[in-house]
């Protein structure tokens, strides 16, 4: 077992512990929230989230300053996420209609899924997100084999880490200061990941003095967004003075952060490989979760949506991005990224309106037509053949969408459907490798693509056709595995992870015809994008139409050569023998 692979089985349990763990570690945190008062420099009370109840002294709607509090009080307040140990207290003074009081507020203990239902909604769906994360981050680590997929591990960590962190139970003022390290080592991480799946996807494309130059304008962004956070705290924990223009300031340089990995990928997208085109691709798609987040992080306080809605809608982007991330640098060959959100959004849209329109019309028909003295079975039927209805009246959209709006895709898939239900009218086997070589090659995209047929005996398979820049071989041993699966039963062979001479990437499929492998063909893989589970579908249909026609021919060439023979044809028996045996060697 090498060094790597103990590290990396060190950190998987580390993190399942840490997982585990992680609901049975008592928190305490103060019994009430806190929002934005009537001036920056203020917090307003409200009600617990968590259920706790509201101390004694304190009532919803109090507030107090942060420039009435001591130090020790106000770095409470200074993190959103703070444990603290059993027994710990703050000393507030707050303002209401009646005065102001001096009031003693001890932190209440809380357990996980504890308070109201919107809470454990939000916690149940922060805690899915942990375990999603870390997964991805532990999967990238042990089956990544670029640096792109280090940087996503690095940023897939960061939920965990912040959580642990958070967890900590530690008195002021100590506790808000690891409480602010954790968030800042989890924005940094997000960063420095980041960063490293630009430089890994298109820095191929820079000389590498702009490399340089630009790895050391990013750690100087990292360092002054590191150096900014601090200074913020220290002039709120000691001068309880909030200062909105270095708020501001903190924020722009970490959007720098951001900015310049996004300004690199976008600016070495023309220049980069088509594979790296449509990681980009995936990568800045994915990052659209992450801005919706940001989006309703920062303005959630000023739309009227229910809280909980927000923050899990949030944690769902977030997820994705996850997801949209690790897919992206894990996969070599891409789904296209077009055709995924041109279907996902289409057929999304039509099943919407469908819905909305069964949803309509139920309730017109319940209003209208059912009512309590209706036969139950009736009531049931209506809803029943409504549906249907509109299900076929869906199938048919979907069809009538997927001609026009994805013209080229349904114009292969049908060229080639086309091509599977004529070939065998085929009357040349020559000209039917011919054409089954070209179609293919044509609708499918492949980088290169091959036909194989059967030799006789154990002499394995020749290579008779070849489209594309692919290296193929031209005699196939018998007893290789791609072959061998083939000649097992299997209509379908995916060459990734299997050893065999035909590559290590690509599908094959097989020229079967009543339990015979007549031959065989090869479809590389196509630039940065997998095939669909129609194409395959379509792939071998078109192989098994093939084997069929090659089998018929085969079938019409023996019976010429019998009606030959009983016509009396051959003058001589060696001269039937040769026929016989250049028929079987050619089709068999």
């Amino acid at each position: 077992m090498t060094t790597r692979i103990k590290l990396l089985a060190l950190l998987t349990l580390l993190c399942i512990a840490a997982l585990v763990a992680m609901p049975l570690v008592p928190e305490y945190v103060q019994p009430f929230d806190a929002t934005g008062g009537p001036t920056r420099d203020s917090l307003k009370v409200l009600p617990s989230s968590v259920g706790l109840p509201m101390p004694e002294g304190l009532q919803a709607g109090d507030v107090f300053y942060y420039a009435d509090l001591s130090p020790r009080s106000r770095s409470f307040f200074m993190s959103s996420s703070l444990n603290v140990p059993a027994g710990t207290s703050v000393d507030l003074v707050v303002h209401r209609a009646d005065g102001i009081h001096q009031v003693t507020v001890p932190f209440g203990s809380v357990e996980f899924l504890n308070g109201s239902t919107g809470n454990r909604i939000i916690e149940i769906a922060d805690y899915l997100l942990t375990i999603l994360a870390t997964a991805l981050g532990l999967l990238l680590l042990w089956r990544g084999r670029n640096r792109a997929a280090l940087g996503v591990a690095l940023w897939c960590f960061t939920p965990l880490i912040q959580d642990v962190i958070s967890l900590v139970p530690m008195s002021p003022p100590y506790g808000m200061l690891l409480s602010r390290f954790g968030s800042t080592t989890s924005a940094v991480l997000t960063l420095v990941g980041l960063f490293i799946v630009a430089m890994d996807l298109a820095g191929s494309a820079l000389q590498p003095e702009k490399r340089r130059a630009i790895t050391w304008v990013f750690a100087a962004v990292v360092i002054a967004y590191c150096a900014g956070i601090p200074f913020y705290d220290i002039k709120l924990y000691y001068t309880a003075t909030l200062e909105p223009a270095s708020v501001t300031v903190v924020r722009g340089v970490h959007l720098l952060g951001f900015g310049i990995p996004l300004v690199l990928l976008v600016g070495a997208y023309g220049r980069a490989t088509p594979l790296h085109q449509a990681r980009i691709r995936w990568v800045l798609f994915s990052l659209l979760g992450v801005v919706g987040s940001y989006l309703i992080g920062t303005m959630g306080g000023n739309i009227d949506i229910s809280p909980v809605l927000l923050n899990v809608l949030s944690i769902i982007l977030t997820a994705a991005s996850f997801v949209g991330f690790a897919y992206a640098v894990l996969k070599h060959q891409l789904v296209s990224l077009q055709f995924v959100l041109n279907r996902a959004l289409v057929y999304g849209l039509i099943t919407s309106l469908v819905v909305g329109v069964f949803a309509a019309v139920l309730s017109f028909l319940e209003h209208a037509a059912l009512n309590t003295e209706t036969n139950r079975t009736l009531a049931l039927i209506v809803p029943l053949i409504l549906g249907m209805g509109l299900n076929t009246l869906k199938r048919n959209v979907d069809a009538y969408i997927n001609k026009v709006f994805f013209r080229h895709r349904h114009r292969a898939e049908e060229s080639l459907a086309q091509f599977a239900r004529s070939s065998a009218y085929a009357e040349n086997p020559e000209t039917l490798l011919d054409l089954a070589a070209d179609e293919l090659f044509r609708h499918g995209n492949p980088q290169s693509l091959a036909i194989y047929l059967t030799e006789p005996g154990k002499a394995g398979a020749k290579l008779v056709r070849q489209r594309g820049k692919g290296s193929y071989a031209e005699h196939l041993d018998i007893d290789d595995l791609g072959f061998l699966r083939l000649r097992a039963g299997d209509l379908e062979v995916d060459l990734h992870g299997v050893a065999s001479s035909l590559g290590t990437e690509g599908n094959v499929y097989a020229f079967t015809v009543r339990g015979e492998v007549l031959g065989f063909i090869v479809l590389g893989p196509r630039p940065a994008e997998a095939y669909t589970q129609e194409e395959r579908r379509l792939f071998a249909l078109v192989a098994h139409q093939v084997a069929v026609a090659l089998h018929s021919l085969k079938l019409q060439e023996e019976h010429r050569l019998l009606k030959e023979l009983a016509q009396g044809a051959f003058t001589s028996l060696p001269t039937a023998q040769a026929k016989a045996k250049e028929l079987i060697g050619a089709a068999g």
